[in-house]
């Protein structure tokens, strides 16, 4: 694991390869690293624990590694310059704010999800498509809110619970 508050804050602090053999980020473990651009991360990470890259302002792209279960609370919020997001296979939680405020345009989130928090994906002003797959069962509050340019979602039957606001202050024209 790399521990809780390892890099937090290191103001020139720009790019970060987490070598294979860690399971978890800790919480906050990159947070408000305002010049982290770059991060590469391995096969055998479990979990991205909360906060851990909050406030990373000038991360642009993350390639989640295959295997990731967990993306906790906040994990990347206010990463007001991430626009690319590759999720992989083996993700089955996107924890409370895990990507809000971001400049995601496209989120495709992959098979095998089964839960996306409260607040994931709002005030993404980008985003304009959402694709979920079979197997995610619940879809948080306000998950989606504020995303102002979102028009397309398809929402898969084994979805039981949408919470309160999840689409709301949307640009919805498609549901499915």
């Amino acid at each position: 694991a790399i521990g809780q508050s390892a890099f937090s804050g290191c103001s020139v602090l720009e790019k970060v390869v987490v070598p294979k053999g860690v399971t978890t980020i800790e919480p906050y473990t990159f947070y408000g690293c305002k010049k982290l651009s770059s991060v590469e991360l391995h096969e055998g990470l479990k979990t991205i624990d909360a906060d851990a890259f909050e406030n990373c302002t000038l991360l642009e792209r993350v390639e989640l590694p295959k295997g990731l279960e967990s993306i906790e609370d906040n994990a990347f919020n206010a990463c007001n310059k991430l626009g690319s997001v590759v999720f992989s296979a083996g993700l089955k939680k996107i924890g409370e704010s895990a990507f809000a405020g971001t400049m995601l345009k496209t989120v495709a989130l992959p098979e095998g999800l089964t839960s996306i928090g409260d607040y994931a994906f709002s005030m993404c002003e980008s985003l304009e498509r959402v694709e979920l797959h079979e197997g995610l069962t619940s879809i948080g509050g306000s998950a989606f809110a504020s995303s102002n340019n979102l028009s397309e979602v398809t929402i898969p039957t084994s979805v039981t619970e949408i919470g309160e606001g999840a689409f709301s202050s949307t640009a919805l024209t498609s549901v499915a």
